[in-house]
């Protein structure tokens, strides 16, 4: 078991315990639930002493008269040392004295002697060309190489222009209508049916005669076929009695 308490006033607590699959949220009003049973009545009974020895405490007494002003205190430490103060202008610089005459350059120093240079040695005689040697005999011609392999036969040239069209010959003057046969004579009328008993809608039957007769039972106006019933089969006949249909055997 899980129990969540939360404190939503100075009186009220919501608690939230969970107890296996079930969840139950109630409020406990003056008494915090979170604290133990135990608990809460060491707080009831310190509360009924708080209030019993606050009973006995009397009233507060007058405010006593003002003290008497304090001793001056000592002198405080001496303040820090002020900044240095700006430096003073410099005075005016004295005039310079003349410059003295320039001395006279001394004499310049004797240069040494440079020694003598070594004496160069003479050259070597050039060694006589070789003669030419004899100009070599010219080698055989190599065998010829054999004949390459007849190369692709070149695309087919273009097709020449077509030659003229002949003109075409003159059509031929078209021939006089024939006459109109003259009219077949008329074929005899057919047979003619009497239709016996003749409505409007009504389905016509053959009776094997030379006539036909209009089925008054049985008409059709190009959407409904009405017919009072049915026979299905040789035994069964379907048929409307006031507002139901039923089947009968027969």
């Amino acid at each position: 078991m899980s129990k969540i308490v939360e404190q939503i006033n100075e009186r009220t607590w919501k608690v939230t315990e969970v107890i296996g699959e079930v969840t139950s949220v109630y409020l406990v009003y003056d008494e915090n639930p979170s604290v133990d049973d135990t608990v809460r009545k060491f707080q009831k009974l310190a509360q009924s002493d708080l209030d019993s020895i606050k009973g006995i405490v009397g009233a507060a007494g007058p405010t006593g008269a003002p003290g008497r002003d304090g001793a001056t205190g000592p002198t405080g430490p001496t303040g820090p040392t002020g900044p240095t103060g700006p430096t003073g202008t410099s005075g005016s610089s004295g005039t310079s004295g003349a410059t003295g005459p320039t001395g006279s350059t001394g004499p310049t120093g004797p240069s040494g002697t440079s020694g003598t240079s070594g004496t160069r040695g003479t050259s070597g005689s050039s060694g006589t060309s070789g003669a030419t040697g004899p100009t070599g005999s010219s080698g055989t011609s190599g065998t010829s190489g054999a004949t390459g392999p007849t190369g692709p036969t070149g695309a087919p040239g273009p097709t020449g222009p077509s030659g003229t069209s002949g003109s075409s010959g003159t059509s031929g003057a078209t021939g006089p209508t024939g006459p109109t046969g003259p009219t077949g004579a008329t074929g005899p009328t057919g047979p003619t049916l009497s239709v016996n008993n003749n409505a409007d809608n009504r389905v016509i039957t053959a009776n094997g005669g030379s006539s036909v007769d209009a089925e008054a039972n049985l008409t059709f106006d190009g959407t409904t076929l009405v017919t009072p019933a049915i026979k299905i089969g040789s035994n069964y006949t379907l048929v409307q009695n006031g507002t139901d249909l039923e089947f009968r055997y027969t």
